[in-house]
Protein backbone atom coordinates (compact mmCIF):
# COMPACT_ATOMS: atom_id res chain seq x y z
CA UNK A 1 0.00 0.00 0.00
CA UNK A 2 3.13 2.55 0.54
CA UNK A 3 3.85 3.68 -2.86
CA UNK A 4 5.66 6.58 -3.89
CA UNK A 5 3.44 9.71 -3.86
CA UNK A 6 3.24 10.74 -8.45
CA UNK A 7 0.99 13.87 -7.39
CA UNK A 8 1.53 16.97 -9.13
CA UNK A 9 3.14 18.32 -6.77
CA UNK A 10 5.46 15.38 -6.70
CA UNK A 11 6.27 16.20 -10.21
CA UNK A 12 7.89 19.44 -9.36
CA UNK A 13 10.80 20.02 -7.70
CA UNK A 14 9.35 21.85 -4.85
CA UNK A 15 7.71 18.73 -3.28
CA UNK A 16 10.24 16.49 -4.03
CA UNK A 17 10.63 15.73 -0.27
CA UNK A 18 7.51 13.49 -0.61
CA UNK A 19 9.83 10.97 -2.78
CA UNK A 20 11.89 10.40 0.28
CA UNK A 21 9.37 9.80 2.95
CA UNK A 22 6.78 8.40 1.02
CA UNK A 23 3.22 9.96 1.61
CA UNK A 24 0.21 8.84 -0.17
CA UNK A 25 -3.74 9.67 0.25
CA UNK A 26 -5.99 7.24 0.14
CA UNK A 27 -10.09 7.49 0.32
CA UNK A 28 -11.53 5.12 2.61
CA UNK A 29 -15.12 4.14 2.93
CA UNK A 30 -16.56 5.77 6.42
CA UNK A 31 -18.39 2.90 7.68
CA UNK A 32 -16.39 -0.51 6.40
CA UNK A 33 -12.79 1.52 6.65
CA UNK A 34 -11.94 -0.67 3.38
CA UNK A 35 -10.56 1.62 0.33
CA UNK A 36 -12.62 2.89 -2.05
CA UNK A 37 -9.29 4.89 -4.13
CA UNK A 38 -5.79 5.46 -3.96
CA UNK A 39 -5.46 9.45 -4.63
CA UNK A 40 -1.89 10.02 -6.20
CA UNK A 41 -2.73 13.25 -6.93
CA UNK A 42 -4.30 15.13 -4.68
CA UNK A 43 -3.59 18.32 -3.22
CA UNK A 44 -2.97 19.47 0.37
CA UNK A 45 -0.26 22.17 1.87
CA UNK A 46 -1.50 21.85 5.47
CA UNK A 47 -2.90 19.30 7.81
CA UNK A 48 -3.57 19.61 11.81
CA UNK A 49 -4.40 17.62 14.75
CA UNK A 50 -5.38 19.01 18.14
CA UNK A 51 -5.94 16.97 21.32
CA UNK A 52 -9.61 16.89 22.47
CA UNK A 53 -10.84 18.74 19.22
CA UNK A 54 -11.36 18.89 15.61
CA UNK A 55 -9.23 20.28 13.00
CA UNK A 56 -10.13 21.22 9.54
CA UNK A 57 -8.41 21.26 6.26
CA UNK A 58 -8.87 21.79 2.21
CA UNK A 59 -7.92 19.78 -0.28
CA UNK A 60 -7.79 19.87 -4.32
CA UNK A 61 -8.01 16.66 -6.60
CA UNK A 62 -7.17 17.61 -10.26
CA UNK A 63 -9.87 16.77 -12.71
CA UNK A 64 -7.44 15.30 -15.30
CA UNK A 65 -6.16 12.72 -12.74
CA UNK A 66 -9.28 11.74 -10.63
CA UNK A 67 -10.02 7.87 -10.07
CA UNK A 68 -12.64 6.73 -12.43
CA UNK A 69 -14.73 6.21 -8.86
CA UNK A 70 -13.90 9.79 -7.71
CA UNK A 71 -17.68 10.65 -6.88
CA UNK A 72 -17.88 7.56 -4.23
CA UNK A 73 -14.34 8.62 -2.94
CA UNK A 74 -15.16 12.18 -2.52
CA UNK A 75 -18.64 11.80 -1.06
CA UNK A 76 -19.24 13.94 1.74
CA UNK A 77 -19.43 12.15 5.33
CA UNK A 78 -19.49 8.90 3.50
CA UNK A 79 -16.08 8.75 2.50
CA UNK A 80 -12.17 9.59 4.64
CA UNK A 81 -9.20 10.61 3.66
CA UNK A 82 -6.39 9.22 5.09
CA UNK A 83 -2.44 9.94 4.86
CA UNK A 84 -0.34 7.81 4.77
CA UNK A 85 3.50 8.17 6.32
CA UNK A 86 5.63 5.38 4.47
CA UNK A 87 2.58 3.40 4.73
CA UNK A 88 1.23 4.38 8.39
CA UNK A 89 -1.53 6.55 8.60
CA UNK A 90 -0.46 9.75 9.62
CA UNK A 91 -3.76 12.09 9.62
CA UNK A 92 -7.73 11.55 8.51
CA UNK A 93 -10.44 13.66 7.73
CA UNK A 94 -13.91 12.91 6.53
CA UNK A 95 -15.27 14.35 3.38
CA UNK A 96 -17.59 17.33 4.50
CA UNK A 97 -17.92 19.55 1.34
CA UNK A 98 -17.07 19.04 -2.59
CA UNK A 99 -17.53 21.79 -5.00
CA UNK A 100 -17.19 20.55 -8.51
CA UNK A 101 -16.67 24.15 -10.33
CA UNK A 102 -16.53 23.40 -14.46
CA UNK A 103 -14.38 26.63 -14.68
CA UNK A 104 -11.87 24.84 -12.81
CA UNK A 105 -8.73 22.86 -12.72
CA UNK A 106 -9.86 20.76 -9.74
CA UNK A 107 -12.30 19.59 -7.08
CA UNK A 108 -12.18 21.02 -4.16
CA UNK A 109 -12.67 19.47 -0.80
CA UNK A 110 -12.92 20.79 3.34
CA UNK A 111 -11.78 17.81 4.93
CA UNK A 112 -12.51 17.18 8.93
CA UNK A 113 -11.08 15.03 11.64
CA UNK A 114 -12.98 12.26 13.00
CA UNK A 115 -13.23 14.55 16.78
CA UNK A 116 -16.30 16.79 13.94
CA UNK A 117 -18.05 13.65 13.53
CA UNK A 118 -18.64 13.77 17.18
CA UNK A 119 -20.09 16.98 16.78
CA UNK A 120 -22.59 15.80 15.04
CA UNK A 121 -24.43 13.16 17.15
CA UNK A 122 -25.99 13.53 20.12
CA UNK A 123 -26.46 12.42 23.71
CA UNK A 124 -29.48 11.22 24.87
CA UNK A 125 -30.72 10.97 28.31
CA UNK A 126 -27.89 9.48 30.96
CA UNK A 127 -26.91 9.86 34.42
CA UNK A 128 -23.56 8.89 36.32
CA UNK A 129 -22.55 9.60 39.62
CA UNK A 130 -19.60 8.91 41.06
CA UNK A 131 -17.70 7.31 38.20
CA UNK A 132 -14.32 7.56 36.82
CA UNK A 133 -14.46 10.39 34.45
CA UNK A 134 -12.82 8.30 32.09
CA UNK A 135 -15.49 5.44 31.90
CA UNK A 136 -18.01 8.23 31.73
CA UNK A 137 -16.21 9.47 28.94
CA UNK A 138 -16.06 6.19 26.84
CA UNK A 139 -19.37 4.94 27.59
CA UNK A 140 -20.08 7.50 25.88
CA UNK A 141 -18.23 7.46 22.91
CA UNK A 142 -19.22 3.51 22.68
CA UNK A 143 -22.96 4.42 22.96
CA UNK A 144 -23.03 7.49 20.75
CA UNK A 145 -19.52 7.82 18.72
CA UNK A 146 -19.44 4.09 17.17
CA UNK A 147 -22.43 3.56 15.70
CA UNK A 148 -22.30 1.95 11.96
CA UNK A 149 -18.43 2.87 12.00
CA UNK A 150 -15.57 1.11 12.72
CA UNK A 151 -14.03 3.21 15.69
CA UNK A 152 -12.64 1.24 18.60
CA UNK A 153 -12.43 3.09 22.15
CA UNK A 154 -8.76 2.85 24.53
CA UNK A 155 -9.22 3.60 28.01
CA UNK A 156 -6.12 5.09 29.39
CA UNK A 157 -4.04 2.08 31.41
CA UNK A 158 -3.93 3.90 34.37
CA UNK A 159 -7.26 4.01 36.77
CA UNK A 160 -8.84 7.40 36.49
CA UNK A 161 -8.81 9.38 39.72
CA UNK A 162 -11.22 11.49 39.48
CA UNK A 163 -14.78 10.36 39.84
CA UNK A 164 -17.64 12.65 38.41
CA UNK A 165 -21.67 13.09 38.57
CA UNK A 166 -22.95 13.61 35.12
CA UNK A 167 -26.71 13.67 34.01
CA UNK A 168 -27.75 14.32 30.62
CA UNK A 169 -30.66 15.79 29.52
CA UNK A 170 -32.15 14.52 25.67
CA UNK A 171 -34.02 17.80 25.60
CA UNK A 172 -30.70 19.40 25.65
CA UNK A 173 -29.38 18.34 21.98
CA UNK A 174 -26.08 18.07 23.74
CA UNK A 175 -23.72 16.79 21.31
CA UNK A 176 -20.78 14.01 21.94
CA UNK A 177 -18.47 16.16 21.58
CA UNK A 178 -19.49 18.63 23.89
CA UNK A 179 -20.24 16.11 26.35
CA UNK A 180 -16.54 15.52 26.24
CA UNK A 181 -15.37 18.69 25.68
CA UNK A 182 -17.42 19.69 29.02
CA UNK A 183 -15.44 16.45 30.61
CA UNK A 184 -11.88 18.06 29.26
CA UNK A 185 -12.57 21.75 30.27
CA UNK A 186 -12.94 21.37 34.21
CA UNK A 187 -9.97 21.06 36.68
CA UNK A 188 -7.93 17.56 36.42
CA UNK A 189 -10.26 16.88 34.05
CA UNK A 190 -9.99 14.42 30.72
CA UNK A 191 -8.29 14.58 27.37
CA UNK A 192 -9.16 12.37 24.30
CA UNK A 193 -7.05 11.64 21.33
CA UNK A 194 -8.17 10.04 18.18
CA UNK A 195 -5.55 8.50 15.59
CA UNK A 196 -5.87 6.28 12.70
CA UNK A 197 -4.23 2.96 12.22
CA UNK A 198 -4.45 -0.34 9.52
CA UNK A 199 -5.63 -4.02 9.18
CA UNK A 200 -2.78 -5.26 6.58
CA UNK A 201 -3.62 -2.19 4.76
CA UNK A 202 -7.02 -3.67 4.56
CA UNK A 203 -9.39 -1.50 6.53
CA UNK A 204 -8.51 1.55 8.62
CA UNK A 205 -10.18 2.62 11.39
CA UNK A 206 -9.90 5.14 14.19
CA UNK A 207 -9.06 4.71 17.79
CA UNK A 208 -10.60 7.15 20.75
CA UNK A 209 -7.62 7.20 23.49
CA UNK A 210 -8.99 8.27 26.68
CA UNK A 211 -6.97 9.13 29.83
CA UNK A 212 -7.00 11.65 33.29
CA UNK A 213 -5.23 14.93 31.54
CA UNK A 214 -1.70 15.85 32.74
CA UNK A 215 1.63 17.40 32.27
CA UNK A 216 4.31 14.92 32.46
CA UNK A 217 7.44 16.75 33.37
CA UNK A 218 9.25 13.89 31.40
CA UNK A 219 10.64 15.10 28.43
CA UNK A 220 9.87 12.91 25.60
CA UNK A 221 12.43 15.15 23.18
CA UNK A 222 14.22 18.65 23.28
CA UNK A 223 14.77 20.53 20.17
CA UNK A 224 18.11 22.98 19.60
CA UNK A 225 18.27 25.98 17.57
CA UNK A 226 19.51 24.02 14.35
CA UNK A 227 16.39 22.27 14.35
CA UNK A 228 14.55 24.78 14.25
CA UNK A 229 13.28 26.79 11.02
CA UNK A 230 11.42 30.04 13.25
CA UNK A 231 10.98 30.30 17.09
CA UNK A 232 9.14 33.41 18.75
CA UNK A 233 6.78 34.56 21.88
CA UNK A 234 4.19 36.48 22.01
CA UNK A 235 2.92 38.09 25.67
CA UNK A 236 -0.73 39.10 26.18
CA UNK A 237 -3.07 39.93 28.69
CA UNK A 238 -6.37 41.12 26.23
CA UNK A 239 -9.90 40.19 26.92
CA UNK A 240 -9.19 36.70 25.40
CA UNK A 241 -6.30 35.56 27.23
CA UNK A 242 -6.21 37.27 30.56
CA UNK A 243 -8.54 37.25 33.73
CA UNK A 244 -7.72 37.66 37.09
CA UNK A 245 -11.05 37.04 39.07
CA UNK A 246 -13.28 34.85 37.37
CA UNK A 247 -16.75 32.98 37.93
CA UNK A 248 -18.27 30.36 35.63
CA UNK A 249 -21.91 30.80 34.91
CA UNK A 250 -24.96 28.76 33.29
CA UNK A 251 -28.19 29.41 31.61
CA UNK A 252 -31.05 31.10 33.66
CA UNK A 253 -32.99 28.71 35.96
CA UNK A 254 -36.06 30.52 36.54
CA UNK A 255 -35.29 33.88 38.61
CA UNK A 256 -31.87 32.34 39.45
CA UNK A 257 -28.43 32.10 37.39
CA UNK A 258 -26.68 29.04 38.44
CA UNK A 259 -23.10 30.32 39.05
CA UNK A 260 -19.72 29.62 40.85
CA UNK A 261 -18.12 31.91 43.82
CA UNK A 262 -15.79 34.42 42.62
CA UNK A 263 -12.17 32.54 42.17
CA UNK A 264 -8.92 35.31 42.53
CA UNK A 265 -5.06 35.53 41.85
CA UNK A 266 -3.82 37.77 44.20
CA UNK A 267 -1.30 39.63 42.49
CA UNK A 268 0.59 42.91 43.43
CA UNK A 269 1.59 43.98 40.07
CA UNK A 270 -1.67 43.49 38.35
CA UNK A 271 -4.78 45.16 39.04
CA UNK A 272 -8.21 43.28 39.49
CA UNK A 273 -9.40 42.16 35.82
CA UNK A 274 -12.75 39.87 35.97
CA UNK A 275 -14.16 37.87 33.49
CA UNK A 276 -17.47 35.55 33.84
CA UNK A 277 -18.12 32.96 31.35
CA UNK A 278 -20.15 30.04 30.54
CA UNK A 279 -18.92 27.12 30.19
CA UNK A 280 -22.09 25.13 29.56
CA UNK A 281 -25.93 25.89 29.38
CA UNK A 282 -26.57 22.45 30.85
CA UNK A 283 -24.55 22.72 33.98
CA UNK A 284 -26.98 23.49 36.96
CA UNK A 285 -24.35 21.93 39.88
CA UNK A 286 -22.47 25.31 41.43
CA UNK A 287 -19.56 22.84 42.68
CA UNK A 288 -18.99 21.62 38.90
CA UNK A 289 -19.18 25.55 37.72
CA UNK A 290 -16.35 26.74 40.28
CA UNK A 291 -14.74 23.70 38.67
CA UNK A 292 -14.42 25.15 35.66
CA UNK A 293 -13.68 28.77 36.95
CA UNK A 294 -10.60 27.28 38.62
CA UNK A 295 -9.48 25.69 35.49
CA UNK A 296 -10.56 28.89 33.30
CA UNK A 297 -8.14 30.79 36.58
CA UNK A 298 -5.11 28.58 35.84
CA UNK A 299 -5.09 29.05 32.12
CA UNK A 300 -5.53 32.88 32.27
CA UNK A 301 -4.39 34.57 35.83
CA UNK A 302 -1.29 35.20 34.16
CA UNK A 303 -1.97 36.11 30.92
CA UNK A 304 -0.83 33.87 27.90
CA UNK A 305 2.95 33.59 27.01
CA UNK A 306 3.03 31.93 23.15
CA UNK A 307 5.78 30.20 22.59
CA UNK A 308 6.05 28.66 18.76
CA UNK A 309 8.19 27.32 16.50
CA UNK A 310 8.23 25.68 13.33
CA UNK A 311 10.98 22.43 12.95
CA UNK A 312 12.21 21.07 9.46
CA UNK A 313 10.04 18.12 8.84
CA UNK A 314 12.84 15.53 7.30
CA UNK A 315 15.57 16.44 9.39
CA UNK A 316 14.47 16.87 13.33
CA UNK A 317 13.23 14.29 15.81
CA UNK A 318 10.39 12.31 14.12
CA UNK A 319 7.01 13.14 15.19
CA UNK A 320 5.52 9.89 16.14
CA UNK A 321 8.76 8.19 16.52
CA UNK A 322 10.04 10.37 19.40
CA UNK A 323 7.17 12.48 20.43
CA UNK A 324 3.19 12.94 19.97
CA UNK A 325 1.13 15.15 20.95
CA UNK A 326 -0.26 14.49 24.85
CA UNK A 327 3.83 14.61 25.45
CA UNK A 328 5.83 17.07 26.99
CA UNK A 329 8.45 18.54 24.71
CA UNK A 330 11.67 20.70 25.18
CA UNK A 331 14.04 23.14 23.80
CA UNK A 332 17.45 24.56 23.87
CA UNK A 333 18.26 27.82 22.18
CA UNK A 334 22.05 28.92 21.37
CA UNK A 335 24.04 31.50 22.99
CA UNK A 336 22.98 34.30 20.29
CA UNK A 337 19.22 33.45 20.67
CA UNK A 338 18.84 33.41 24.27
CA UNK A 339 20.12 36.97 24.69
CA UNK A 340 16.96 37.98 22.90
CA UNK A 341 14.54 35.44 24.94
CA UNK A 342 17.03 34.78 28.24
CA UNK A 343 13.83 33.70 29.93
CA UNK A 344 13.20 31.20 27.38
CA UNK A 345 16.59 29.94 27.00
CA UNK A 346 15.29 26.57 28.12
CA UNK A 347 11.95 25.32 28.40
CA UNK A 348 9.19 22.69 28.25
CA UNK A 349 5.96 22.31 27.97
CA UNK A 350 3.01 19.97 27.01
CA UNK A 351 1.99 19.49 22.99
CA UNK A 352 -1.31 19.73 22.49
CA UNK A 353 -1.15 19.65 18.46
CA UNK A 354 0.59 20.40 15.92
CA UNK A 355 0.32 21.85 12.20
CA UNK A 356 2.53 20.40 9.46
CA UNK A 357 3.03 22.63 6.39
CA UNK A 358 3.57 19.87 3.31
CA UNK A 359 4.49 22.34 0.54
CA UNK A 360 7.78 23.78 -1.20
CA UNK A 361 9.21 23.77 2.47
CA UNK A 362 8.36 20.77 4.58
CA UNK A 363 7.77 21.54 8.51
CA UNK A 364 5.99 20.50 11.55
CA UNK A 365 4.74 23.49 13.81
CA UNK A 366 3.99 21.80 17.59
CA UNK A 367 0.86 23.81 19.50
CA UNK A 368 1.80 24.23 23.12
CA UNK A 369 -0.51 24.42 25.59
CA UNK A 370 -0.06 27.71 27.67
CA UNK A 371 -1.25 26.76 31.05
CA UNK A 372 1.11 23.42 30.18
CA UNK A 373 4.60 25.26 30.75
CA UNK A 374 6.56 23.49 33.31
CA UNK A 375 9.88 25.11 32.33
Amino acid sequence: MATQVKSKQVRSSSFDFATRIQLQWVSVNAITGKIIAELPYLEVSTIERRLSNYSSATAELPWDDAPSNWRLATEPMAAVLILLWNGSPLWGGYVQGRVRDLSAATISLSLVTWEGYFDRVLVSTESYKGIPQTDIAVSLINKYGCRRNPTQVIAHTQSSTPKRDRTYDDKDDKTLLSALQDLQGIENGIEFRITWHTTDSVMYYPIVEVRDAYVDKTVAVSFNTESFTAFSVEDKYDSSTGANRIRATSSADGDKRPQSAWVEAYQNTYPVVEESFTPSTSIKNTDVLLSHAKKELAERGNGAHYVTFALDLLTSPQYGELWLEGDTIGWILDEKASQRMPEYKTGKAKCIGWTMNLTSTPTIHPVLDGDGLVG
